[in-house]
């Protein structure tokens, strides 16, 4: 097998087809890599979250879906020859918006005694990263983490799209009493 250009990330896992399953076995491996370490105190607890992700009509990103059924209009022949095979109708391919399930796995690092969330780990996937209603349901998500005590670990391997904006989170401080 040739090596990536790319170091550190094959671009070709950021295919779509690809991507799901890759995003899966990573946090499945984080998780199992982190475990050990966490004993007794800490549990790693893998959370799938399902979104239903709506595709921009954007011709950059075409996605092409052969449909289940084709209709066809016959035409009016005359006599029908035997000889010659009735014509086949060739699929079309078009372009169509498209609403498709998309599965997150997150790891949600657990206190054992008291079961609160202290950390979560969330590897980004171009649902949160794409510009549209993915991502803002992400930031919302992940500003609700910065405003809580809990700890979030963000891991992003994709090279399309554009980063999460790194705005310092602001904080109510308690005064002491």
């Amino acid at each position: 097998m040739n090596t990536s250009p790319f170091p550190g990330m094959d671009p070709y896992l950021e295919a779509p087809d690809v991507w799901p399953d890759v995003h899966t076995r990573l946090m499945n491996i984080f998780a199992e890599q982190l475990s050990p370490r966490l004993v007794p105190k800490y549990l790693a607890e893998l959370t799938t979250q399902i979104v239903i992700e709506r595709l921009p009509d954007d011709p950059a990103e075409p996605r092409y879906f052969l449909p289940d059924v084709t209709l066809t209009k016959l035409r009016e022949a005359g006599p029908m020859v035997l000889a010659e095979p009735p014509a086949m109708a060739t699929a079309v391919r078009l372009r169509v918006p498209v609403a498709l399930p998309t599965r997150l796995v997150s790891i949600h690092i657990r206190h054992r005694e008291n079961e609160k969330v202290v950390a979560v780990i969330e590897l980004l996937s171009p649902v949160n990263k794409r510009p549209g209603e993915g991502r803002d349901e992400y930031l919302k998500k992940r500003q609700t983490l910065l405003d809580s005590p809990v700890h979030l670990i963000e891991v992003d391997l994709l090279r399309a799209w554009p980063r999460m904006p790194l705005a310092v989170c602001r904080r109510e401080t308690l005064a002491p009493s």
